[in-house]
């Protein structure tokens, strides 16, 4: 309770706890952050935390190689046995690549004190899986997908099946596999089979052409740009989705309110947003990263300087020419 703590164990005991809560709130309450074994940078405390908080837990990590996607998957499996010891995990992956996971998780995850909770094998054993996982994760996700012949066909057909009952799929993929058309659909497929059906590659193409636009105008509307400027962004919205009765209905309604109702212009905005975020665009479940975003990062320590031997400034010592401690303490007696 700290009723009798000394003022040097105050201190040390402040600097330890200050420590402790500075990491909690670089973790953002994930203890999955906190307790691993890693470090990690805020790109990666920011997609773990778009994952877990998601109701929907479906993902595809497109990273550059060496950026981190095993880490992340990792954190996330944590989190998850924290909350649930009894979760069932199935990593896929290369052959070669099994080893370096387990060693990974185990190691630097330190999912080894949970128990024997994950499993990892190859993507040729996938079609020998009987019983549906808690948690899915396929690594190196594009050689497995869009599959009709081959070794590796019973495996692809066994992920479509297991994709459609497991409430946490993560797909793991390097960000050149996204140039393939036809392979990227298939990907986004398993996610979201209903917003992204396979036999619609032409109004798949067709997005990703117009990806760029939408980026744009999501962009543009901003409830504090200029009332002209919102006018325009109406008037482009009615133009590039005219049989989108929402957009109909929403488009007109901003630019009247930017005469009339300026009150009102921020809550349109949001719903024009959100509504074409959810319909049109193909990253609401893709998390991108590329090298050249990295540049910066920088690793920072996890725990406080800690000196060896420990100064005694916070000692002070008087003297007693009068011998008064002495009588005091003989009366005590």
């Amino acid at each position: 309770m700290g009723g009798a703590e000394s003022q040097y164990l105050y201190d040390r005991r402040h600097s330890a706890t200050s420590a402790l809560l500075s990491l909690r709130s670089a973790a953002q309450g994930l203890t999955a952050l906190a307790s691993a074994g890693v470090d990690f940078v805020s790109r990666q405390v920011a997609a773990v935390r778009r994952v877990l908080t998601d109701p929907i837990q479906r993902y595809l990590l497109a990273y550059e190689v060496g950026l981190g996607k095993t880490i992340e998957a990792g954190l996330i499996i944590r989190q998850h046995l924290i909350d649930n010891p009894d979760t069932e995990v199935l990593i896929v992956t290369p052959r070669h690549l099994c080893e370096q996971w387990r060693a990974e998780l185990g190691g630097k995850l330190r999912l080894d004190q949970f128990g024997d909770v994950f499993e990892c094998i190859s993507h040729a054993e996938l079609a020998q899986v009987m019983r549906s996982p808690d948690i899915l994760i396929i690594d190196e996700a594009h050689h497995i997908v869009g599959i009709g012949t081959g070794p590796l066909a019973a495996s692809a057909a066994r992920l479509h099946e297991l994709a459609a009952q497991v409430p946490v799929l993560l797909l793991l993929s390097a960000t050149p596999a996204l140039g393939d058309e036809a392979r990227f659909l298939a990907l986004l497929n398993l996610l979201d089979p209903l917003t992204h059906p396979l036999d619609d590659i032409d109004a798949f193409r067709a997005k990703l052409e117009q990806r760029r636009e939408f980026g744009r105008i999501l962009l543009s509307l901003n409830p504090e740009s200029p009332g002209l400027v919102l006018r325009q962004r109406s008037a482009e919205l009615q133009r590039l989705f005219p049989d989108d009765p929402l957009v109909s209905e929403l488009a007109p309604r901003l630019a009247t309110a930017t005469r009339d109702s300026p009150e009102d212009v921020a809550s349109v905005c949001a719903a024009l947003k959100e509504h074409i975020a959810d319909s049109y665009r193909i990253h609401q479940r893709l998390i991108r990263l590329r090298r050249a975003d990295g540049e910066g990062w920088e690793f920072m320590p996890r725990g406080p300087k800690v000196n060896d031997e420990p100064g005694l400034s916070h000692v002070k010592i008087e003297s007693d020419p009068n011998q008064l401690v002495r009588t005091i303490a003989a009366l005590e007696d």
